[in-house]
This record gives C-alpha cells, structure tokens and sequence, in this order.
C-alpha cells in the first residue's frame, strides 16, 4: 500500500465539495498494477482488485468521474 501511496495512486481527493481521504480512482490503479508489473493484463488486474473488494481489503466509496 505504501507503493501506492508513493506513487500518488492513493490520496485525498475532492469532489462536490468534499475530501475523501486515502482514495484512488479504479482505472488508476489498474494502470500503476500494469505499469509495476503487478497484472500481465487488465483482466488480471479486475481480478486482483475483486478479490480485495471481496476481502474487505478495499471498498466501494463513491465513483468519481475524471
């Protein structure tokens, strides 16, 4: 987690007014999975990122649109 939060793909973000602390944006951190060679393909990294959700290691807080 700490390699993300380097890599600015965790963090506090606005929207609407409002910060959500320690956050990141799905497509972002598919990206730095591929990038970190985390994933050898997007559907890898769905699948890594579902079995956190799963796990109550991430959640679902509010979609953001970029």
């Amino acid at each position: 987690m700490l390699r993300l939060h380097e890599g600015k793909v965790v963090k506090d973000r606005r929207h609407h007014l409002r910060t959500y602390p320690n956050c990141f944006v799905a497509k972002e951190l598919i990206d730095w999975l591929l990038e970190h060679k985390e994933a050898s393909d997007r559907d890898t990294a769905i699948k890594i990122m579902q079995k956190l959700l799963d796990q109550s290691i991430i959640h679902h807080g509010r979609a953001f649109m970029t």
